[in-house]
């Protein structure tokens, strides 16, 4: 467990701090999302990225995420994830970017 405080300090870091990364900037709407969130992604080096990893607060992946690509933007179904604050995070080979999503069905 002790090596997880690091990487988890790091995420919640990361999530608090980087709403950008070089010129990649993250948007997640609505914030917080009951049955869908929409994540767009902006910059040159955007086309890039693959579909985003969602993580709990304690750096666990939330397995079974199904996404739709429309453009640079992807659209998550959290309809099926348990409320809850989590992270989404976009990789490139060089740069991450993570950001909060608040899942809150009502």
């Amino acid at each position: 467990m002790k090596f997880l405080k690091p990487i988890l300090f790091s995420l919640l870091f990361s999530a608090v701090f980087a709403a950008s990364a070089g010129d990649i900037r993250m948007g997640i709407t609505p914030n917080p999302a009951n049955q869908q969130a929409i994540i767009s992604i902006e910059g040159t080096q955007a086309t890039g990225m693959q579909h985003p990893e969602i993580f709990t607060l304690l750096g666990e992946k939330v397995g079974g995420a199904q996404w739709r690509r429309e453009g640079n933007n992807f659209i998550f179904n959290t309809a099926s994830i348990p409320d809850g604050m989590y992270l989404v995070k976009f990789s490139t080979g060089e740069q991450s970017i993570v950001k909060r999503l608040k899942i809150q069905h009502m």
